[in-house]
């Protein structure tokens, strides 16, 4: 991926906020959680959503200025959605840190905005006016759908009878929109074909499951900086562990330390199911002349 992308990518976030963000002390509380590990202003040499955008861009045939303002309406929106996952779940968080829990809420909003506000500027890129209206509908749809995810986590939270395909539902649903929608975005500055756009979609849903996956599985090992087990989160890997899906899968009683490497075995295998659909995908682009190069190695 192309360095001087992600600088312009980096621009485009620093106009947005400092065209927008009224006293320093509300845009210095905006940057932090834009310069946390893994982010482009963080410095991360492979900053997860972004890279999605612009990869999809390119398999589409985006140019370069659409593709960084998407790309930078992306990186500002998943900054929203972490920083009020933070809030809502307790977890360590540098905006809470500096600030409080009613500051780091207004932050998050303002994110959400100036993600739109990326966006409702694209008519001053190689994007025709008439089609920005499409770009911010997209973004605010899957953001919906991925807000009924989070509130199917938040409800779901020791509830011994989510089982794994709720667990793994809401899995999708939370971060699998994210995924979906980042794809669409950054193919729609290349495409307006709708059935590309769809396997794009439907690409990204699966790449951003599995990273949900993955997350909570690493998760379900730590309880000092995260809060799935003190909030008794129904995960894919917690639903395993905790319901009889073990017994019936695994021959012979798990318990304990047994258990819980099982659980995480099952959910390596999920994974993998999902590695295999995002391929999928990937190869139907790839028939309809789409340069996949970009995304697979994305797969890993």
């Amino acid at each position: 991926m192309c360095p001087e992308l992600f600088s312009l990518v980096g621009q485009e976030i620093r106009t947005a906020i400092d065209e927008n963000s009224g006293p320093d002390s509300f845009r210095d509380l905006l940057y932090l959680p834009l310069r946390q590990p893994g982010k482009v202003l963080g410095g991360a040499p492979s900053p997860r959503w972004v890279m999605l955008v612009c990869a999809a861009s390119r398999a589409a045939g985006g140019a370069q200025a659409a593709t960084a303002r998407v790309a930078a309406a992306v990186e500002l929106f998943v900054a929203a959605a972490d920083l009020f996952d933070e809030i809502e779940d307790g977890d360590a968080s540098a905006v809470v840190t500096a600030s409080s829990l009613g500051q780091a809420a207004n932050v998050a909003s303002a994110l959400l905005m100036l993600a739109q506000e990326c966006l409702a500027r694209l008519g001053g890129t190689e994007i025709p006016a008439h089609r920005v209206p499409d770009f911010c509908r997209t973004l605010s749809q899957y953001a919906l759908k991925a807000a009924a995810g989070q509130h199917m986590d938040l409800a779901s939270e020791g509830l011994a009878s989510v089982d794994v395909n709720k667990a793994f539902e809401i899995a999708r649903s939370k971060a699998g929109e994210l995924g979906a929608v980042a794809c669409r975005l950054g193919a729609m500055c290349g495409t307006e074909n709708t059935e590309l756009l769809d396997i794009y979609a439907e690409f990204g849903r699966h790449l951003g499951t599995m990273g949900q996956l993955a997350n909570d599985a690493q998760d379900a090992l730590d309880t000092i900086t995260k809060s799935d087990v003190r909030l008794q989160k129904r995960t894919v890997v917690r639903a395993f562990q905790d319901g009889s899906n073990a017994a019936r899968t695994i021959p012979g009683v798990l318990t304990g330390e047994d258990q819980g490497q099982a659980a995480l075995a099952f959910t390596q295998v999920v994974i993998g199911l999902e590695r295999q659909a995002a391929l999928d995908a990937l190869e139907r682009l790839a028939q309809r002349g789409q340069c996949i190069s970009e995304l697979r190695e994305l797969v890993g």
